[in-house]
C-alpha cells in the first residue's frame, strides 16, 4: 500500500501536465458525410478566418499558417510539440464546411527553441506546483492521518474482540479495517487534488498487476488463504500447547503468512500456514484432562494380582492423579519371558503440570515396588561392588517421602512470554 501511495504522488504531476495539454471537453472530429458542390471562394475565406481566430486564442498555434481551397484546409508552419500539431488538425476539422485537413505542420526541433520552450513549461509547472502546495500538503496530511488511524484501529483488540471472539478472526478484521481506512484517506486526498479519475485508473491497473503478481507469489497467496481458513476453523487458541508436523509449542500468534509457536525451550518456530492447514494438529490444551502411562517390566513368576493392586494404590496416593477418570493398571506382553505392567493416570493440566505429575507417579511406583522387594527382570549381569544399602540422610528421606501439590504446579514461563508479546503488539 505504501508503494501504491508513492506511485500516486509521483504520477499526479505528469497527469496534471497531460490534462493541461489536451482540451478536456474537445468533441470528436466531425467529418461531413458529403462534400458540398456549391463551395465558393467566400466560403473558403470564411473558413480560413474562423480557423485563424481559433488558433489566435491558443499561444502554441498562433503562428500556424492556414490556406483553404474548396473546403480543403492546409496547415503550414512550425509548432513546438507533437501534441500542438495534433490539436491544430483536430480544431480545423471541427469548423463547419471543412472537407479535409492537409496537415503540413512541422515540429520545431531546433535546440535553442526547444530549450526555451521546455524552460517556459517548467516555469509554468513550477508556478502551478507552488500555488497548489497547500493542497498537496493537506492531501499528504490526510494520507498520514489515515495511515496512523488505520494502524491504531487494527490494534484495538478489545474492540475487535467484540466483533469476533476468535482472536485470529479479530486480527483479520483489523487488517481489513486498516485497508478500508487507508483507501478512504487516499480517495479523499485525490478528491481534494481533483484527480479522482486517477484512482479508477490505478485500481484497474492494480487488478491486472495483482493477477500477474498472484501467479508469481503463489505461496504467499496460499498461506494467506490458509490463514483465513484456519481462523474460521479455529483449531487452536492463543497459548494453546499444540503439536504440528512433529513440532511442539505454545501458539503465540497467527499471521497472514505463518503460525508462530514458542517451544518449551523458548525458541520461536515459524510454520507456513499452508503446512499447518494440511498437517495433523494435536491440541494438548483443548481438553484439560490428559492421561499418562508408566511402564514397569515384571516377570511371569511374580504375583501379578499383587503387583496390579500395588500400582493402583500407589497411583491413588500420588498427588495430582485424578480419582475420576480412575487410574488403571494393565498387563501387556513384552517378550516370551517377561510382561509389562502399564500404570495409567489422569492429570488436570489446567491446574497442575502434566510432566511433573507423571514424573512423581513414576518415582512413587518404582519406589513402592522396590520397597516390596519386587525387582525388574534382569537382562544383564549386575556386579555389586558395594554390599548392602547406603543409609539415606534425613533430608533425602524427606525428599523421597512425597512431593507437595505446590511443586506440581505448571510452569508458566512460555505462556507469560506469549502474553507479553500480545501486549507489546497491541500497545
Amino acid at each position: 500500500m505504501q508503494r501504491l501511495i508513492l506511485l500516486v504522488l509521483l504520477y499526479l504531476p505528469h497527469y496534471a501536465a497531460f490534462t493541461a495539454d489536451a482540451p478536456a471537453d474537445a468533441p470528436a472530429a466531425q467529418t461531413p458525410s458529403t462534400i458540398s458542390t456549391d463551395i465558393s471562394p467566400a466560403d473558403d475565406e470564411r473558413i480560413r478566418r474562423k480557423i485563424l481566430s481559433v488558433f489566435g486564442e491558443i499561444e502554441t498555434l498562433a503562428d500556424v499558417q492556414v490556406d483553404v481551397n474548396n473546403g480543403v484546409v492546409t496547415l503550414e508552419g512550425r509548432v513546438e510539440s507533437a501534441s500542438a500539431e495534433t490539436q491544430a488538425a483536430t480544431l480545423a476539422r471541427q469548423v463547419e464546411g471543412v472537407a479535409e485537413v492537409n496537415n503540413a505542420l512541422e515540429v520545431n526541433l531546433e535546440l535553442e527553441s526547444r530549450i526555451e520552450s521546455t524552460a517556459g513549461r517548467l516555469g509554468e509547472l513550477s508556478r502551478t506546483a507552488l500555488s497548489a502546495a497547500p493542497l498537496w500538503a493537506l492531501a499528504l496530511l490526510i494520507l498520514l492521518a489515515g495511515w496512523w488511524f488505520g494502524g491504531w484501529l487494527s490494534r484495538r483488540q478489545t474492540l475487535l474482540g467484540k466483533l469476533a471472539p476468535n482472536v485470529f478472526i479479530a486480527s483479520l478484521y483489523g487488517q481489513i479495517l486498516r485497508a478500508l481506512v487507508l483507501l478512504g484517506a487516499l480517495s479523499l486526498a485525490l478528491t481534494l487534488l481533483d484527480a479522482t479519475a486517477l484512482l479508477g485508473t490505478l485500481l484497474g491497473a492494480a487488478g491486472i498487476v495483482g493477477l500477474a503478481v498472484g501467479f508469481a507469489v503463489r505461496d504467499t497467496v496460499e498461506n494467506y488463504i490458509a490463514s483465513v481458513l484456519l481462523s474460521i476453523r479455529n483449531p487452536f487458541e492463543i497459548n494453546d500447547f499444540i503439536t504440528i508436523d512433529g513440532r511442539d509449542g505454545n501458539v503465540a500468534r497467527l499471521t497472514s503468512r505463518a503460525t508462530i509457536l514458542i517451544s518449551p525451550d523458548g525458541n520461536h518456530i515459524r510454520l507456513p500456514n499452508s503446512l499447518v492447514f494440511k498437517s495433523v494438529i494435536v491440541n494438548h490444551t483443548r481438553n484439560p484432562l490428559k492421561r499418562f502411562a508408566v511402564d514397569i517390566p515384571v516377570t511371569r513368576a511374580q504375583p501379578l494380582a499383587q503387583l496390579q493392586a500395588l500400582a493402583l494404590k500407589t497411583l491413588q496416593q500420588t498427588d495430582g492423579v485424578l480419582d475420576t477418570p480412575r487410574p488403571l493398571a494393565l498387563f501387556e506382553k513384552d517378550d516370551p519371558a517377561t510382561l509389562k505392567l502399564v500404570a495409567y493416570g489422569w492429570v488436570d493440566q489446567s491446574h497442575l503440570s502434566f510432566a511433573k505429575v507423571q514424573s512423581e507417579a513414576t518415582r512413587r511406583l518404582h519406589q513402592a515396588f522396590a520397597a516390596e522387594g519386587i525387582e525388574a527382570p534382569k537382562t544383564t549381569l549386575d556386579v555389586n561392588i558395594n554390599p548392602g544399602p547406603t543409609a539415606l540422610t534425613a533430608d533425602e528421606s524427606a525428599s523421597l517421602s512425597g512431593t507437595s501439590a505446590a511443586d506440581l504446579r505448571p510452569e508458566r514461563a512460555v505462556e507469560k512470554t506469549v502474553l507479553e508479546e500480545q501486549h507489546t503488539r497491541s500497545a
